[in-house]
């Protein structure tokens, strides 16, 4: 049970759901109710009518008819929406009109309309108005004169805002546009229907728009928004049905990542362009409540929102970084005042707006400082960004110790690492990784910092983000051999190291020898089968097999070659 009203005063004889699913309409003597979803009312209509025996929505979502028992049919438009952006609001007055008003100043601008308004959007400074017949795009800056252009249908059910597109979305299609009224792309794929779309099954960035399959909802289609195609050949499907996706709006193309939470109430974290080979899929955490939305802010971070509880990831991408840095950098939030099934209504910088199950709107704020730290990375002040956090811990230890409680800045720390890391920027990362008492990567750091070798320094950061095979494959696609069998006798995945020493006719013995002396650490005998039929193998048969395709390459080099290589053995062993 989601929600159970008081009871009425007479029986209730009609109730309707809008097609968008985001209220319904309520009917019964002399009464007519708009409810939301969560079950509160929106408002409340007494028609000296009696009975309302049956109701009935338009298609767009706008306007309800309803048959009523004294033999007259009653028709109701949907008004008073509200739309927030920054300092200005937005309010659909009348079924033609919309009234702006800037709260800074209290100017107020009035919009009117020839044709009914059927669907609107505010957001990034830009205010998409849909009626029967035309679309309209008024910015912020200028309530004067907005651009229009003409719809092929007028029937547009949901209006997605990002900060350089936006799209339209009707029965028949999909239309991304610019903000000044280009006509991007229109993205298909196979099967497509939109008649159930919404704004927790859609989301759209500048680059990637993001839907769930009407047929199979396990599959998530991902569309390039500028050409309209397909991302990947494939889909991606989910083990289970997708409830909710979401798409972060700030980073590039190539890190993009999609968040999705699944019928089991798991909350996933997608790439959306393939990384090495394949895309990665991490789960952030578990809910045993009812995860209502998922939102994004204006720097990276994400939020969800269970029975009193607020979870705030100031940066969810670190999964894919370092998994152990994800629990330092989530924010968890309590209060009573959330109430039961509260869901997220608005997000951004360091405010969230909740609306409660009554349907009562709550404020809290969250720390403001991870967004100043994305900025700051978003710039490579990487300096700066050091020193925003020693500051910010050197405030909170005061305050912790002066009150008696823990230290709990290790949220920065933890962010700046990831960030560092995923840059490429290891000193920074030293840095923050010393700070947050994790002595074993800082001393991983320095090795990696030691490399000589670019590709090796991007396949140990891989491996530190705990993904053996795309290390692995870095490393063979740049031919570095011998570090990818290396790679594999430190996992002690003894059979893929010898394997691919074999495939590549190289490092046979040095492969034996480190299984020898593993064996003799742990007093075992051999038997594995693969081991004791390449024991046998003598040096010189096995100096053939190396590097057979640079046969002609000079004594010096080849000395050279072997040398460096019989040092990193050295290097490694000691290691």
């Amino acid at each position: 049970m989601l929600y159970n009203s008081t009871a009425h005063d007479y029986p209730v004889t009609a109730i309707s759901w809008s097609p968008s699913g985001d209220k319904f309409a309520v009917g019964s003597f002399n009464t007519l109710r708009l409810c939301d979803k969560k079950g509160w009312s929106h408002s409340l209509e007494k028609p000296n009518t009696g009975s309302i025996l049956r109701i009935a929505w338009s298609n767009d979502g706008t306007q309800v008819a309803g048959a009523c028992s004294n033999g007259h049919v009653i028709f109701a438009h949907v008004i008073e929406k509200r739309m927030e952006w920054n300092h200005f609001e937005a309010t659909l007055t009348g079924r033609k009109t919309i009234c702006v008003r800037d709260v800074m100043s209290d100017v107020w601008e009035k919009l009117e309309f020839q044709d009914r308004i059927i669907m609107t959007s505010f957001a990034y400074g830009f205010l998409i108005v849909a009626t029967t017949g035309q679309c309209f795009i008024y910015s912020s800056r200028n309530w004067n004169t907005p651009l229009i252009f003409e719809l092929k249908e007028g029937n547009v059910h949901l209006i997605l805002q990002s900060s350089q597109v936006f799209a339209l979305v009707d029965g028949n299609g999909v239309y991304i546009y610019t903000y000044e009224a280009r006509l991007q792309s229109s993205p298909r794929w196979s099967g497509m229907r939109l008649d159930s779309v919404s704004e927790q099954t859609m989301s759209l960035a500048n680059d990637t728009l993001a839907c769930r399959d009407s047929d199979n909802e396990k599959v998530i289609q991902l569309m390039d928004a500028t050409t309209g195609k397909a991302v990947t050949d494939k889909p991606f499907t989910h083990k289970c049905d997708v409830l909710e996706l979401a798409l972060d709006q700030h980073l590039p193309a190539s890190q993009r990542k999609l968040a999705f939470v699944d019928a089991n109430k798991d909350l996933f974290l997608l790439t959306t362009r393939r990384v090495g080979g394949s895309r990665k899929v991490l789960r952030l955490g578990t809910y045993d409540g009812a995860l209502s939305v998922l939102e994004r802010a204006g720097q990276h971070a994400g939020g969800s929102c269970r029975s009193r509880v607020l979870s705030v990831w100031y940066y969810p991408a670190v999964i894919f970084v370092d998994k152990e840095l994800l629990t330092k950098t989530i924010l968890q939030k309590e209060s009573p005042d959330f109430g039961k099934n509260p869901s997220i209504s608005a997000f951004g910088g360091s405010q969230v707006s909740l609306r409660r199950s009554d349907g009562c709107q709550v404020a809290t704020s969250i720390s403001p400082y991870p967004a100043v730290l994305h900025n700051y990375v978003a710039q490579e002040k990487w300096d700066d960004a050091v020193r925003l956090c020693r500051f910010i811990k050197v405030c909170v230890i005061g305050l912790r110790v002066s009150q008696g409680l823990a230290d709990g800045s290790d949220s920065l720390w933890g962010c700046l690492a990831g960030m560092a890391t995923v840059a490429r920027e290891l000193e920074t990362a030293e840095i923050a990784y010393s700070c947050i008492d994790q002595a074993d990567k800082v001393e991983y750091l320095r090795y990696i910092k030691d490399l000589s070798s670019a590709e090796a320094q991007a396949a140990e950061l891989t491996l530190l983000a705990g993904s053996p095979l795309d290390a692995e494959a870095i490393l063979i696609h740049t031919n570095q051999v011998f570090r990818a069998i290396m790679l594999n006798i430190q996992l002690y995945q003894w059979d893929k190291a010898l394997a691919m020493a074999v495939k590549y006719k190289t490092h046979i013995d040095t492969v034996i020898a480190f299984r020898k002396k593993y064996l003799e650490r742990f007093e075992k005998e051999e038997t594995n089968q693969l081991f004791l039929q390449y024991k046998s193998v003598g040096e010189t048969e096995t100096a053939d097999f190396r590097r057979p395709n640079m046969v002609k390459e000079s004594k010096r080099k080849k000395r050279e070659r072997e040398s460096d290589e019989n040092e990193e053995i050295q290097d490694m062993t000691e290691q």
